[in-house]
């Protein structure tokens, strides 16, 4: 019987005749036959699909691919080979599931290293990046560095190191210390550093840390004599004098010498305390010239300074019409005791200074602990300095007390401070 199939048929087009279905193949160009009872919906196969004989049949083509595989297990068998998936990695084993060689990954890093790392005194940096090797390979650790200058990049690695240190060496694995000098040997300035590791095929690389040097200055005081007060020379920041009964209202204050204008955060340790009834310790920021000429006092009007005033014995401080001080006590002006002992300052406290003469507004804290008066520096208003119309100087002075004070400011290279600078300050 003749059977008549469709004119200029498409692949993939089907006719049924004398029941049976015949799907047109259009690369051989015949008529394909599948029993219309046997047909099969490949969108629901249920049964597992194997070739009529072992090695005789190709999934797909090199010029007919399937797009994606999808499987649940965890193995693809390649005659001997296996490629085993687990836990997002996959390795190569034998017939017998024994991994005989991992895919290589580059190092993972376990530790970043800090975002920012700000060198002072000699020697006091190191920055911390550790990797592990997840097939068990050894690491070794490297570094490279930059800087940008107007459009041009100065690249630095081992042979050319950044000017602003001697050495980079690296005293464990992953850890890479820095060595610098003075400022006449390592200027300030900041450079890009970055850690790489590598397990010998493949390398990685952290993130890129900023590196910067720079120097705190001291406080220089000179010999000062005034009202029966005397202040000792110091290139190291020492405020040391010998009262006589304290500074008078009008004048008196014990000056230094001029400070660094902008936004500056310091300490001053207070190093000598006394238990005296009513006395206390005045300290904080005049205006240069009005502090040089012996004009101004804690009762001047306008005051020419901001200053805080903390009391030993825990009396409130008077309040008068004028910007010189913020009497500092327990109930009043912090959020809690931030004093070593009792209620009172006493000797090892560290005084928290920051300053702004562009904003114009002060800030103290006591023992990492920021006054409520003032509130955080930058982020509170702070005390304002309105008075102070140019350079500026520290004083120090005491109240109702003969006898010998001291405060040493903790800059420079022979003091470092106790604390970290607030947010957007320079450590003086």
């Amino acid at each position: 019987m003749a059977l008549n199939f469709p004119d200029s048929p498409s692949n993939g087009d089907t006719t049924t005749l004398n029941g049976v279905v015949y799907t047109y193949n259009a690369t051989a160009e015949v008529w394909d036959t599948i029993s219309a009872a046997a047909a099969v919906d490949f969108t629901a196969i249920a049964s597992n699909i194997l070739p009529d004989a072992d090695s005789s049949r190709d999934l797909g083509s090199t010029t007919r691919k399937w797009k994606d595989l999808h499987l649940s297990g965890n193995t693809i068998h390649l005659g001997d080979t296996q490629l085993k998936g687990s836990g997002g990695k996959l390795t190569v084993a034998d017939s017998t599931g024994t991994v005989i060689n991992p895919f290589n990954v580059a190092p993972r890093f376990t530790t970043s290293p800090a975002a920012e790392l700000v060198l002072g005194s000699p020697d006091s940096g190191r920055i911390t990046a550790v990797a592990i090797d997840e097939a068990g390979f050894p690491i070794t650790y490297d570094w490279d560095g930059y800087k940008d200058s107007g459009g041009s990049t100065t690249v630095y690695k081992d042979g050319s190191l950044p000017p602003q240190v001697l050495s980079i060496t690296q005293p464990t694995a992953g850890v890479f210390r820095f060595t610098n000098d003075s400022a006449a040997i390592t200027p300030a300035g900041t450079f890009n550093f970055r850690v790489k590791a590598s397990d010998g095929a493949l390398v990685s690389t952290a993130s890129t840390t900023t590196v910067t040097l720079q120097f705190s200055s001291e406080i220089i005081v000179s010999t000062l004599s005034r009202n029966g007060d005397t202040l000792a020379a110091s290139s190291t920041g020492l405020f040391s004098a010998t009262t006589n009964a304290g500074f008078i209202s009008a004048s008196g204050f014990l000056v230094g010498d001029e400070i660094k204008t902008g936004k500056q955060y310091l300490e001053a340790k207070y190093t000598q305390a006394h238990t005296l009834t009513n006395s206390g310790l005045y300290i904080g920021l005049i205006d240069a010239v009005r502090g040089a000429n012996n004009d101004t006092g804690y009762s001047t009007s306008p005051g020419g300074n901001v200053a805080v005033w903390f009391l030993q014995d825990g009396v409130v401080g008077h309040n008068g019409p004028y910007d010189v001080e913020a009497g500092f006590t327990t109930a009043s002006k912090w959020a809690s005791n931030p004093c070593t002992t009792g209620s009172s300052i006493t000797q090892a406290d560290v005084i928290m200074f920051a300053y702004d003469t562009t904003a114009k507004a002060a800030w103290f804290g006591l023992n990492n602990q920021w006054s409520l008066f003032t509130g955080v520096p930058g982020v509170g208003a702070g005390m304002p300095m309105s008075d102070i119309t140019g350079a500026v100087r520290f004083f120090v002075g005491y109240n109702n007390v003969a006898g010998t004070i001291g405060v040493q400011f903790q800059t420079g290279g022979s003091h470092s401070p106790t604390y970290n600078p607030p947010t957007g300050f320079d450590a003086y």
